[in-house]
């Protein structure tokens, strides 16, 4: 299924209708179902299960060459770093703001040019509800290129409106803004309208949020990245939450066995191939 994938240059976002067959909408539906519920989890951010991303990957792995092959992107793989999961509106508190993505990628990599959110809607009663909406970058390069300039490869953001301008806050818990810019991001937003099954593939930087939660949607998010990424050691130091605990410790054993203070994502990931105990 061949996209304009010049688009994910151009505008920071691509939809393809009819992506996801309903099989495997039914399958990710399940897998969704199982175990805890959404609340239990940060944000509502329930991971996918194993053989569900597995699934997903089947059909979202020929995207990943197809988009490597045409753009000068270089998203290569979905691995566990990307932590792919489900968003349901259920809990949307955290992606009802204009966002760039808070994620563990993007704290290791301080790279999100080379990241894709494959973000498809699973459950979705009503097609003008609970969508995406999206700054297009055209339009951003266009109307407010200060803005642009300063969100161009970036995650961990948020963008707060604020009459006719608009306020950059890095992170979280930043109480001022990191930089303020003359323009409306809102009127600048479009909202593309998925049915179940449809897939918005968004590139890292593009800011986004949810539509809005009057509907009970649930979508799967899964996350690529590339592994020529590098990761610089004293990046580990945001990683400082005791879920992240024990991948610091892999990554700072990594860094001991390789003798460097950088290394690519491609070489942690072999590394802890390597560590795996042989099997019969």
């Amino acid at each position: 299924m061949n996209g304009d994938w010049s688009q994910l240059q151009r505008r920071g976002f691509v939809v393809l209708r009819g992506f996801l067959p309903a099989e495997d909408r039914a399958y990710l539906l399940e897998d969704f179902a199982r175990g805890q519920p959404p609340e239990a989890f940060p944000f509502g951010f329930k991971p996918l299960g194993r053989r569900a991303l597995q699934r997903a990957r089947m059909r979202l792995d020929p995207l990943l060459a197809e988009i490597s092959a045409t753009t000068s992107l270089r998203v290569d793989s979905i691995n566990f770093l990307t932590l792919s999961h489900y968003v349901s509106t259920r809990r949307a508190e955290r992606s009802s703001h204009w966002h760039q993505d808070f994620d563990l990628d993007y704290r290791l990599t301080g790279n999100h040019l080379d990241y894709l959110n494959f973000w498809m809607p699973l459950q979705k009663p009503k097609l003008e509800l609970s969508n995406l909406a999206i700054i297009p970058w055209d339009a951003l390069w266009e109307h407010c290129p200060e803005a642009a300039e300063r969100a161009h490869g970036l995650g961990g953001a948020r963008w707060v409106i604020e009459g006719e301008s608009s306020a950059l806050y890095l992170g979280l818990d930043q109480a001022e803004p990191a930089a303020r810019f003359e323009c409306n991001l809102e009127a600048l937003a479009e909202t593309p309208h998925l049915h179940e099954g449809d897939l918005l593939v968004l590139r890292g930087d593009t800011l986004h949020r949810t539509q809005d939660t009057a509907s009970l949607r649930v979508a799967a998010s899964v996350r690529a990245s590339g592994l020529h990424k590098t990761i610089l050691r004293h990046r580990l130091a945001s990683l400082q939450d005791p879920d992240t605990a024990r991948l610091r410790q892999q990554l700072d054993e990594c860094f001991q066995h390789l003798g460097v203070e950088e290394m690519t994502l491609g070489q942690f990931l072999a590394y802890l191939s390597a560590q795996k105990p042989a099997h019969d």
